[in-house]
């Protein structure tokens, strides 16, 4: 019988997604008692939580950034709308033994929603491709970073 192949005990996946409404996109500012990425400017998503059902199930994944875009805006998407990635990346962090998935989407919707926001996030934006720099994403936001990479692939759609 063979074992498992597994990269490391820790494995998370991390998802963001770009909603673009008439060629800007959505970002959102995290929280002050957030101490990861603390008032950084952010896209909408996070990590995967452990499913709640009780059957094997394919594709949660999609499922998951519709749960995470609404519980922080407020925005209703559709699992389907989410079909092909345009970004994705992995992190691994050596002293926790974490390796981390990171998964950009993008969707078009074509009229600009109500957002409101939870406790997560203070303020939230819509900005144009021209715009990005103005803003702080910390190292997400450093020309390789994950945040930087899915909006310029979502602006490129």
């Amino acid at each position: 019988m063979s074992s498992l192949h597994q990269l490391t005990k820790n494995v998370k996946l991390l998802q963001k997604t770009s909603i673009i409404v008439e060629d800007k996109i959505l970002i959102l500012k995290r929280s002050a008692g957030d101490g990861y990425r603390s008032e950084k400017w952010d896209l909408p998503g996070g990590n995967v939580e452990w499913p709640e059902i009780e059957t094997s199930e394919r594709d949660l994944h999609q499922a998951e950034i519709v749960r995470e875009v609404s519980e922080e805006t407020g925005i209703s998407l559709l699992p389907n709308q989410f079909q092909t990635p345009v970004y994705m990346g992995t992190y691994f962090e050596k002293e926790k033994e974490l390796y981390t998935i990171i998964v950009g989407w993008s969707v078009r919707i074509t009229e600009r929603p109500i957002v409101n926001l939870s406790p997560e996030h203070t303020e939230f934006t819509w900005i144009t491709r021209d715009e990005l720099d103005s803003y702080d994403f910390g190292f997400a936001g450093e020309k390789e970073g994950f945040i930087r990479r899915t909006i310029e692939a979502s602006f490129t759609q």
